[in-house]
């Protein structure tokens, strides 16, 4: 009888659990907890929100880890690279094609993108592993379409590549794994003395690559900016020139939304698979702050329900034209589905007769309680 050993096991569960997390299943506030367990996510949500959230915690002890066992995260944790793993056995021939003369820039890419999250824009998150492999699961989330197959590509090209180029990934691409080498290098350097070397190709890499990284936040954003579909997004979104750059599309908003009106967004476009609001089954609820809670990488605040009153999303606008007050019909639903006080009747051209709803920018947060509630349907929600 086979037995695995202690790494294997850790392994298996890990990737088992990572599985279960990236399923289209509403876990309640540990939905897509996976994601919070890269060390990677963590720092450049950490310094693209400036602040520090309970769940953090898990990405920092992983950090921890890391300080004391050279990529921990990759070798117990990582679900790519146990799949990696998997296919390099069984694929490994002399047919293979050697990786020893590719550069390594893994260690780059994670500087270079954390250099740029000090100013809000991580370039090289999506490069994330767990990333990767949650997005393999997206097209699981309703509403589905053909585009959204388009998430599929990047897990299985990695493998097809591992089995041609063994190693290529792990060693020399992947970011997170670049993190963490990056964290044994200043190590050795801070105990070690034979390490001169090592230390000046470290603090070479933090002042290059930090300034690049630096350099692409100042540019990219406003190119994201020009390039957005505008939508109505989740309450405590971060703005729209940073907020196709920092979502990770992981669904996990999408699954906790309990009114189901968050969706992908499928238009081809750089917001390919962003959340957005749709009121097709539900508006926004005034006391649900789920999308903040599960957010890993920061693009929706971790926001309270006092301080959800004053996020606005949108504001509401009105087709009169079919409005039944305008035809002298009796109604008022929208006022008094609207728990912000921003929707009241007014007069027509001071005719006691005909009224109309009035809509005050100043309290509407654009929740959608009046959209749904419409019996016309002549009210939408326009994006800010």
């Amino acid at each position: 009888m086979y037995i695995l050993d202690k790494r294997t096991l850790i392994r298996c569960i890990s990737f088992g659990a990572a599985l279960i997390f990236a399923l289209p299943f509403n876990f309640g506030r540990l939905t897509g907890i996976s994601n919070w367990f890269s060390p990677f996510l963590m720092l450049s949500s950490v310094f693209v929100v400036k602040s520090f959230v309970i769940f953090n915690l898990i990405g920092l002890v992983v950090l921890l880890f890391t300080w004391f066992k050279t990529r921990w995260f990759c070798r117990y944790l990582c679900p790519v690279g146990l799949s990696l793993d998997i296919v390099r056995k069984c694929f490994q021939t002399k047919n293979n094609i050697p990786i020893s003369k590719i550069p390594n820039i893994n260690k780059w890419l994670a500087v270079i993108s954390l250099g740029g999250a000090i100013l809000g824009f991580s370039i090289f998150l999506f490069l994330d592993p767990i990333i990767i492999f949650n997005g393999f699961f997206v097209l699981l989330i309703p509403p589905f379409n053909s585009i959204v197959l388009l998430t599929l590509i990047a897990f299985p090209l990695l493998m097809i590549t591992e089995t041609v180029l063994p190693g290529l990934w792990c060693e020399k691409l992947c970011p997170t794994g670049g993190l963490q080498l990056s964290i044994s290098e200043l190590k050795n350097s801070i105990y070690r003395s034979s390490s001169k070397t090592t230390g000046n190709d470290l603090g070479r890499r933090l002042f290059l690559g930090g300034r690049m990284g630096l350099l692409a936040a100042l540019v990219l954003p406003d190119f994201a900016k020009n390039k957005m579909v505008r939508a109505v997004r989740p309450p405590g979104s971060r703005g729209t020139n940073y907020f196709n750059a920092l979502c990770i599309r992981c669904g996990s908003c999408i699954k906790v939304c309990p009114t189901q009106i968050l969706e992908h967004e499928t238009s081809p476009g750089i917001s390919f698979l962003t959340p957005v609001i749709r009121f097709n089954s539900g508006y926004c609820l005034e006391n649900c702050n789920s999308c903040g809670e599960v957010c890993p990488s920061g693009v929706i605040t971790h926001f309270s329900i006092d301080q959800k009153k004053t996020f606005k999303i949108g504001y509401a606008i009105a087709n009169l034209d079919s409005c039944l007050l305008m035809s002298q019909k009796d109604c008022a639903v929208c006022k008094h589905a609207c728990h912000y006080g921003a929707i009241k009747i007014v007069e027509v051209d001071n005719n006691s007769i005909k009224m109309k709803p009035a809509f005050i920018d100043l309290n509407c947060i654009g929740c959608g309680a009046c959209v749904i509630i419409c019996p016309e349907n002549c009210i939408k929600i326009q994006a800010i």
